[in-house]
């Protein structure tokens, strides 16, 4: 599994190449629990979170 340095950087590319957010400064590591990872994604006025789900603490399939 990669360390947050590596997954911020893919996060970042992530967004450059789907058109998401083009203008962002940066990407960080916010928190992390047993069923998510939170990046936090900055851009001159706004601060976005980026979530990636790992699992369902409630079982269903479109928890997010």
């Amino acid at each position: 599994m990669a360390g947050v340095e590596e997954k911020a950087k893919r996060i970042a590319s992530f967004l450059r190449e789907n058109g998401w957010l083009r203008d962002f400064r940066e990407v960080k590591f916010l928190a992390a629990g047993e069923y998510n990872e939170n990046f936090s994604v900055h851009t001159d006025d706004k601060t976005y979170v980026f979530r990636i789900n790992h699992g369902s603490q409630l079982n269903i399939p479109n928890q997010i």
